[in-house]
């Protein structure tokens, strides 16, 4: 599979995670990585919009007493300014957005039965974090037999390790494509 010859029918943009909390510096897991690739977020959402391809977000959404925040702290509470995807990536409103409350959107959303009639093949996964919900939901688009292709510059994590980690695990586990976001043109 080349990036660079994807087809825009059956291919879906998926951002991970693109919201205030992670990508603000007023937001409650504020990381500087995650707000430097909202440019490379922005070309790729161009192109697919521009070829009329799909576009699905997923959207970290918890409770006020959530578990996860005995991990991570509050963060992206349901209707909170922290929990909105942020201003410069805003869903149109034909595009999809998932709210999930774990760290792959194929817990407890609809996803899966949007791509299954949307005849989605292959989806080009970005977002933050790479380590951990890109990866997770990297993961289960693979297992469910969806090619994913991983734009570098358009993935972030706290650090280089977890950045190399998710990369490897993405690319040499589950067979993603790893390539740069000018690699990645749709027909």
């Amino acid at each position: 599979m080349s990036a660079g010859s994807l087809d825009a029918e059956h291919t879906m943009l998926l951002i991970v995670d693109m919201q205030n909390d992670f990508c603000k510096k007023e937001g409650a897991l504020y990381s500087e990585n995650s707000e430097k690739i909202i440019p490379s977020i922005s070309r790729l959402l161009e192109v697919f919009r521009e070829a009329g391809a799909p576009v699905g977000f997923t959207q970290d959404w918890h409770e006020p007493d959530d578990v996860e925040f005995g991990r991570w702290g509050p963060h992206c509470v349901e209707g909170s300014w922290g929990a909105e995807i942020v201003d410069e990536l805003a869903p149109l409103e034909m595009e999809l957005v998932f709210k999930k409350t774990r760290y792959s959107p194929f817990y407890d959303t609809d996803i899966h039965e949007h791509m299954l009639d949307l005849e989605i093949e292959r989806a080009v996964v970005c977002g933050t974090l790479a380590n951990v919900c890109v990866l997770h939901t990297a993961c289960d688009m693979m297992m469910r037999g969806v090619d994913v292709v991983v734009p570098v510059e358009a993935v972030a994590a706290l650090s280089d390790y977890d950045m190399g980690y998710a990369l490897y695990h993405m690319g040499e586990v589950f067979t993603a494509h790893i390539c740069s976001v000018d690699e990645i043109g749709l027909q």
